[in-house]
């Protein structure tokens, strides 16, 4: 450990295509039309890696000499240019480093480097502190990546705090109606007020404990609308099979599904839906009958023009409140659901 090698790899000028077409987007967009050039180098710190095989890496994994110009620890560059460099956040997938460790192995399978990249820009001409900053907005997206520090780190090896233990909301089951309401309120939650006590019911009969934040976030992501969109609410009005090899048991499916649905629903029987997660697999459990969720077998390939839907049992229940309690037992069903499309 500690002993970090920096090479910058640059497509020559013949092939820096994407350096070329990032000058022009700058220019047009940002309105930078005093920018003389731009330029696009891929840093690689690498440790753990033999002299004998990074040498051999060098211009085989690294890069291509015909088409790349390699530079060790430091690259050549006028004074009035500017520089930085972008890599992903801890944590995010590096498929470039990834790569290149899985290459490198190639040459060697008992070496176990550590390598990271990042992207580096070089702003030709003179570019002034805000236009750099724009040009650093436009090239580093802050969901996955965020600007590098130019100091060689003395090691690549990564250290994580230990994660705190997953909270628990304590006296969940117990709480006044008061108590329970203002905690709600604090949540921001995507589901409602009656979702919510549907949930402490649930706890408190089925698991006979306090949910955690985690699973309490997991119910409120699949009970949004961000899940469940709109589009989901489409109602089939007629549903016609066409003439096929499949035809047969795709209508035995929705013959099956319209009559497991009648005896769920009965008198709140509404249209067909595009997403109709609240039918459960066997009525029967609908009546709470039957002690593990059933499975039902669902219709396997039936061509293009049909598909049968899976879903959780938990994001049933999250789309009808009054549905039974075992709805949100997160035993996976098969919905009898056949969506022709």
């Amino acid at each position: 450990m500690g002993n970090v090698r920096r090479i910058f790899v640059e497509k020559k000028d013949a092939f820096a295509g994407q350096a070329h077409d990032l000058a022009g987007e700058l220019r047009s967009y940002l309105g930078l039309s005093d920018l003389k050039g731009l330029r696009i180098l891929i840093r690689y710190d690498i440790e753990d890696l033999p002299d004998e095989v990074y040498r051999m890496a060098k211009d085989t994994v690294f890069s291509e000499p015909p088409v790349d110009n390699l530079y060790e620890e430091h690259f050549p560059m006028e004074p009035e240019d500017q520089a930085f460099a972008v890599e992903y956040l801890p944590g995010q997938f590096d498929q470039r480093a990834d790569s290149a460790v899985q290459c490198v192995r190639l040459l060697d399978e008992s070496v176990e480097p550590l390598i990271r990249t990042a992207t580096v820009y070089v702003l030709k001409g003179c570019v002034g502190e805000e236009t750099l900053a724009r040009v650093k907005d436009y090239c580093c997206n802050p969901v996955d990546s965020r600007i590098a520090q130019e100091e060689k780190p003395k090691t690549l090896e990564q250290r994580f705090q230990e994660p705190e233990d997953i909270r628990s909301f304590e006296g969940f089951r117990e709480m006044d109606e008061e108590s329970f309401r203002a905690l709600y309120d604090s949540l921001g939650l995507a589901m409602t007020y009656r979702d919510f006590q549907f949930i402490r019911a649930h706890f408190s009969k089925e698991e006979m404990r306090d949910p955690t934040v985690t699973e309490i976030r997991v119910l409120d992501t699949y009970w949004s609308d961000h899940c469940r969109h709109t589009t989901f609410s489409t109602e089939f009005r007629k549903i016609t099979i066409d003439e096929g090899t499949y035809r047969a048991p795709v209508e035995a499916a929705l013959r099956e599904y319209l009559t497991d649905r009648a005896d769920v629903y009965g008198s709140r029987a509404k249209q067909p839906l595009v997403f109709d997660g609240q039918v459960k697999a066997d009525p029967a459990e609908a009546e709470n009958t039957v002690s593990e969720t059933a499975v039902s077998e669902p219709v396997r390939n039936a061509v293009s023009a049909a598909a049968a839907y899976e879903s959780e049992a938990f994001a049933a229940a999250a789309s009808e409140p009054e549905a039974p309690a075992a709805a949100v037992s997160g035993t996976a069903v098969q919905d009898k659901f056949v969506c022709l499309m």
